[in-house]
Formats: structure tokens, sequence, C-alpha cells
């Protein structure tokens, strides 16, 4: 494949899930011979240095736009009137030509963008962007997000053309029934697992239990995330005798639900069980990774979860929400380990049933290592973008 200019789109220069793909790709390309760009939002909090130390390492070009987008598009779905004409204009076609003064003049191939915000802007400035192609690459389950994909939103994304992609089986349902696209046109790509140069030489070699089981679901604290069920979840275990403790590691994106949060496991009195971190750095996060005996993630909808991933990395057997990217990830030996969505009492069944078994508890670990430096390595998932940008290319 000839030298391309590509960019790679992502939400922020932040330690997220979708940012930590968009950084792995654009480092594979760019070993692969390519040019390539990162372009990220403003943070929601602090960027992550780290990130940013690991692009200049990989001479890596990156620019942070001024703002995100402040797009509505309600109003399309209303009945004609003088109100949805102003709307009209003060709710999209101002704040659009405001945006479109803060990107740069684009001079790129190909155009990868990550999560939704990224991907609209890449498609509804296509021709600022002066791309061959374009990528729509939506990272979570069969789910909205929140996002209302209007016939309005869905023909302006549509006039661009861009090529569909998810990272989970149940990802490309969602984009095949929200664009009403042929079964076989959206494309799956999972994602790839690359540790940090350190991690190896840090995972204990066994994880032993001295009375108390310790739990670490690694998440920021979006709504799909469901924390309440893991917090009903201890409460039940604590009525059962059974000796936990859970760690939580992330932030969370809006006030008002960390002050949630804390009420719950106040009235909960599960509050002596829940120990919560906040955001952690790369450093401390290895540390708890490292003294930990279970990975748990509780979410409602997921792509395919980097949690998951890091858990399986770190030798550790994983209790999860029943959900196709996390079925996927673990694979079908692994099923016994997982709960319905929503569901205290199959989250406290699973984990007491792994903690029972010490046995089936390392082995089941030691499972998932091998399963993610097999299957997901980046240099089987960098094949697979390749062709992908390839078929791509020779089709235009």
């Amino acid at each position: 494949m000839t030298t391309k200019r590509i960019l790679i789109f992502i939400p922020c220069l932040t330690n997220g899930g979708a940012e930590k793909q968009g950084i792995i790709l654009a480092k594979a390309l760019k070993e692969h011979g390519h040019l390539v760009t990162v372009w990220a939002f403003p943070p929601i909090n602090n960027i992550a240095q780290n990130l940013l130390e690991s692009l200049k390492h990989k001479k890596i070009e990156y620019f942070q736009l001024p703002s995100w987008p402040a797009l509505n598009w309600g109003f399309a779905e209303k009945p004609f009137s003088l109100n949805k004409v102003s709307a009209f204009m003060k709710e999209w076609l101002l704040p659009l030509y405001k945006f479109k003064k803060t990107i740069p003049s684009g001079n790129f191939d190909i155009v990868i963008p990550f999560t939704f915000y990224p991907c609209l802007i890449t498609s509804l400035f296509y021709k600022q962007f002066q791309a061959d192609i374009i990528f729509w690459n939506h990272r979570g389950g069969f789910d909205n997000a929140g996002i209302s994909y209007s016939s309005f939103l869905i023909h302006k994304i549509m006039k661009a053309k861009p090529v569909f992609i998810a990272n989970s089986k149940d990802g490309a349902r969602f984009l095949n029934t929200t664009f009403r696209l042929t079964a076989t046109k959206a494309h799956v790509v999972k994602n790839a697992f690359v540790p940090d140069s350190k991690e190896e030489l840090l995972i204990p070699p066994k994880r032993v239990i001295n009375g108390q089981a310790e739990l670490l679901q690694l998440a920021n604290f979006f709504g799909e995330k469901d924390i309440n069920t893991l917090i009903d979840g201890m409460d039940l275990l604590k009525q059962g005798g059974v000796n936990c403790l859970l760690h939580l590691a992330g932030f969370f994106p809006n006030p008002a639900t960390e002050i949630e949060f804390r009420n719950k496991i106040a009235e909960t009195k599960t509050d002596d069980l829940i120990i919560y971190h906040g955001a952690l750095n790369k450093e401390s996060t290895f540390r708890l990774l490292a003294k930990v005996h279970i990975g748990i993630l509780s979410s409602k909808s997921e792509g395919m979860p980097n949690a998951v991933m890091e858990y399986m990395f770190w030798k550790l057997p994983v209790v999860a929400t029943n959900i196709s990217g996390i079925r996927d990830l673990l694979g079908e030996h692994q099923q016994d380990c997982l709960f319905e969505v929503g569901s205290d009492r199959g989250f406290a069944e699973k984990v007491q049933w792994l903690i029972s078994d010490k046995t089936r508890l390392e082995k089941l670990g030691n499972e998932n290592y091998e399963r993610i430096m097999d299957k997901y390595s980046i240099e089987k998932i960098i094949t697979q973008w390749l062709n992908l940008i390839e078929l791509n290319c020779s089709i235009r």
C-alpha cells in the first residue's frame, strides 16, 4: 500500500478507552509507514501527560481543537413553523458555521474518528478534510448512548458516504439498523491490546486471598456503567457473610451523579465495602491491578471494553455483564462468569462462585492472559485495519 496521510480523531487527549484504541492505531499505522496526525477535543478532565509523551516519542503530530461542537438537531422532527426555522438557524447553522472556523484546513487521504462527536464532525465537514475515505466508527454496543439519530441527522451523515465500522457484533448491528444498511455493510474490527512496557514485570506470580477478596472496576462513571447494580450486589454479599472489598477507579463526568453515588453507599451502608479512588494515573492503576483478585464490569452496553482486556492481561478472572462484546472477549469457556444486565443478585452469585474455589480463580485468570495475548495483539488487529483501508482505496 502506498503511503497515506491519515487523521486519527479521538474524543480527548485523556486516558479513556476510545482514546487508547485511537493511539494504538495511530502508532501502528505510523510504524507501517503512513503519515499520521491525531486530533482531539478539549478534555473533560486533565490531559494525560503519558499519552502526549507517547505521541511525541513516536513523532506523531497532534492538535487539540478549541471547543466541542454545540449542535442541537431536535428541532428537525417538529412540524414546520417559524419557530422551527429560527431553531434551525440558531441551533444548527450558526453553531455549525462557528465551529467550522475552528477546524484547520485538512489535507488527508483517510480520516478515522473514534466515538460519536469525532465521527459527526468528520461527516459534516468531510469536504474540508479533503479525504478520499472517512469512517464512521461506533464504539458501543446496540445502544445509541443517549444520541438522537433523527432522520435529519442520518441524512446529513449519509451525504458524506462514510465507511461504517464497529468493534463488536452488537455495534455493527446498531449501525446496520440505525443507518438502514445491508447486513454486511458495517464492518467489525476488534480492539487491540498493547501492554505498557512495565506491566508484565508487575503481574504477581500468584494471587492469594487472605481473608478478604478484593474486586476492581476500572470505568469512568457514565450512566451505562450501572454502578447501582454493584452497590446493591455488594450489599447482598455483605448480608451473605462474604468478605469482599470493591475498588472503583474512574471519574464522574457529572457532579450530581457522584452525589447520588455517595448517597447510595451511605443508604445501603456499604461505605466500608467500597473504596472510590477517583481517576488514577497509570502507576496507581497498575498497583491496584496487581493487588486485586477479580476484575469487574457492570455495564449495560459496551462495544469491546478496554477494562476487560486489561483485566485479562493481568491474569484476573472477570465478572461482568452478559453482553456480546464481553462474551467475544472472554470466549465461550468463560460464560459462567457473566451475569445479566442489572442483576445485583447475579453479580453477587458470580463473585461468590469464583472466590469459593481458589484453583478455579487462578485457572481462569491464566486462561484470560493466554487469550488476550493470542487473539488481540496489535499485529493481528492492524492487519484488519490495513485490509479495510486498502479495500476502500481500491473501490474509490
